[in-house]
């Protein structure tokens, strides 16, 4: 079990904690990801854990804050190098060929006028997020891949994002029948519990980095107790993919279906140019996190029956751009 690891590498004083953060001794051949959750026994003892938590730089101790984003002193050489920022970069490596990171989506075998978009983002703002880890040597960690811990955005979350982004643009009640239509409604509804049409898939992130905010005392007018959060960086990219299946309008009047889906379709990027680029995504939205620049790359739109050509470079010309997927004289029908 979990706990019979940490059990077997405890971290009791300095010593352990300068062998854990440089992966020495009992620690030798561990990933940075393991070291930073076995640093987390640092917690019960208020001394070790600033040392373990910021590290000692004139007695050449590491900690966590240098193995997540390096130091003033050092730049991101540690992160590069040695860090976590070049573990996510092997791990995404890995996911890549085990084609997780991007996926492949069979419009063919679906009902007709399904559709989907994916797309390459970069974030013009950090992003937040709130892991479910209960042991962690800070309180605020990012949410991060369970197998491979890469920093993402849940499908959950790309949904919970893209419905509040949408009320808010629309102002819209939450059961709004459109809304429902595409989201769905509570799992805990007691009745007409309904699937939405959308499907998201998760987005993983390329780097991770260190927000740190010192509240100041009103008395002494200085902090004492940093709060750290882990972030994504301004700069670091992710792919966003979404799927649309319009099950419930199968039998249906082809027609009535396509422009069911036109409709949808235009609502959905009008959706995505708020929560990407004027809402945001993530925890702490009010405080500006979690934008994207307007600009994408790698995009491809397309249905069960045409693909979009040319691709949109912007996230928002989306909305304008998405109905020609749907007109009869596209001339790049799908083979």
């Amino acid at each position: 079990m979990i706990y019979d690891f940490y059990a077997s590498h405890p971290i009791t004083d300095e010593s352990s904690v300068k062998a854990c953060a440089s992966g020495a001794n009992s620690f030798q051949g561990f990933a940075i990801d393991t070291r930073v959750s076995l640093l987390a026994q640092a917690i019960i003892d208020d001394k070790i854990k600033v040392l373990a938590q910021n590290g000692d730089q004139r007695r050449n101790i590491l900690g966590y804050r240098q193995l997540v984003h390096g130091s003033k002193d050092q730049g991101d050489e540690v992160n590069d190098q040695h860090g976590y920022g070049n573990l996510i970069l092997q791990r995404l490596d890995q996911m890549h060929r085990l084609g997780i990171v991007i996926p492949r989506i069979d419009l063919g075998s679906l009902p007709v006028w399904s559709w989907s978009i994916q797309f390459r983002f970069k974030l013009a703002k950090p992003y937040i997020s709130q892991d479910d880890s209960a042991f962690y040597i800070i309180d605020n960690p990012l949410k991060k891949e369970k197998v491979f811990r890469v920093p993402f955005v849940s499908p959950s979350g790309w949904k919970g994002s893209l419905r509040a982004s949408i009320r808010l643009m629309k102002g819209w009640k939450d059961n709004r029948p459109e809304l429902v239509q595409l989201f769905g409604n509570a799992r805990q509804a007691k009745n007409d519990f309904k699937m939405g049409r959308l499907i998201f898939f998760p987005a993983y992130f390329d780097k991770i980095g260190l927000e740190v905010i010192n509240p100041h005392s009103r008395k002494r007018g200085a902090g004492s107790q940093p709060i750290y959060f882990e972030i994504v960086p301004v700069g670091s990219e992710g792919v966003f993919s979404l799927l649309y299946i319009p099950f419930d309008l199968v039998g249906k009047d082809l027609e009535k279906i396509k422009d069911q889906a036109a409709e949808d379709a235009e609502l959905t990027c009008e959706g995505l140019n708020a929560m990407l680029t004027i809402y945001g995504f993530g925890a702490k939205t009010s405080s500006g996190f979690g934008l994207a620049q307007d600009d994408i790359t790698e995009v491809l739109i397309e249905s069960s029956k045409k693909s979009l050509n040319p691709m949109p470079n912007k996230i928002s010309v989306l909305a304008d751009r998405i109905s020609e997927l749907f007109k009869d004289d596209c001339n790049d029908q799908k083979s």
